[in-house]
């Protein structure tokens, strides 16, 4: 069975712990792999699941016991990834972005997303929160 074989789609995934952002980021980079994505689609696909994974963690609250779901599938001319996760509503499409970005990143990952992106949406129910972002193949 090759890598397109063995990589069903949607890809749906949870992770937890302090493995989770290499993980989801591993996760990402098979699936892009099983279709077979050019070398820059891939590595924007991987970053971008790097830097929101990171960022739940990172900035949410999230302890390592708590878990955050990824979807990923192709839609036409699209990647759509999709993360879930609890904690406190944020969304990035109003997160300020000042131009300044301090020595430790300071929202240069949030900025990646919003520039490689061609739509971004964001949902808070049940204290669930629902992250879409979708990225153009070309």
């Amino acid at each position: 069975m090759g890598i397109r074989d063995s990589i069903p789609e949607p890809l749906r995934r949870t992770f937890s712990g302090t493995n989770a952002v290499h993980a989801a980021t591993e996760a990402a980079r098979r699936f892009a792999g099983g279709l077979g994505l050019g070398a820059t689609e891939a590595s924007h696909l991987a970053i971008v699941v790097e830097e929101l994974v990171t960022n739940y963690y990172e900035h949410s609250g999230a302890g390592a016991d708590d878990t955050i779901a990824l979807e990923l599938s192709r839609r036409d001319q699209e990647l759509v990834l999709t993360l879930i996760y609890s904690g406190p509503p944020f969304d990035p499409r109003s997160a300020p972005m000042d131009g300044t970005v301090p020595a430790r990143g300071g929202g240069a990952g949030l900025k990646l997303v919003r520039s490689w992106a061609s739509g971004i949406d964001y949902h808070q129910t049940g204290g669930l929160n629902r992250l879409t972002v979708r990225l153009p193949l070309s």
